[in-house]
């Protein structure tokens, strides 16, 4: 699934609806709550697609997060590559990327990668992407 930032991963749009999602997916999810207080996702779970996809209160789309290795960005596979290599790459195209020990995010261009293993071991590899749209990380402070 080809990702357009801020667009698109494959056929799903940020400017979809809930039920366009759940159409287009075609197939069983689970849906709940992340967060606290003043911050939460609403959530629907694909699980066949390994996929959570997540609304703001209104039903509008937050984000896509991928476990399965799907989401492609500048032709490289970022769920199959090396975590470090999936690290150097954003660098070369971000220079402002948040990077914390096991995780890194692109505001540039809505999309972040975190691993489970050890960042620094070589054969390290991302568990998983989440796309986000314009904004959604901009009341989280990285530092």
């Amino acid at each position: 699934m080809i990702i357009i930032p801020f667009k698109s991963v494959g056929s799903l749009l940020f400017s979809d609806t809930r039920e366009d999602i759940r159409k287009k997916l075609n197939e069983n999810f689970t849906s709940g709550v992340k967060g606290k207080d003043n911050y939460k996702d609403y959530y629907d779970y694909f699980k066949k697609s390994e996929l959570f996809v997540y609304y703001d209160e209104k039903g509008n789309i937050n984000a896509f997060e991928y476990f399965k290795p799907n989401p492609v960005f500048n032709n490289v596979n970022l769920l199959e590559t090396r975590y470090r290599d999936v690290v150097s790459l954003f660098l070369s195209f971000d220079p402002e990327l948040t990077i914390n020990y096991d995780e890194f995010t692109s505001v540039k261009y809505g999309i972040g990668v975190n691993t489970i293993d050890d960042p620094d071991e070589e054969n390290a590899v991302p568990q998983s992407v989440v796309i986000f749209k314009k904004g959604y990380f901009d009341p989280l402070d990285f530092t």
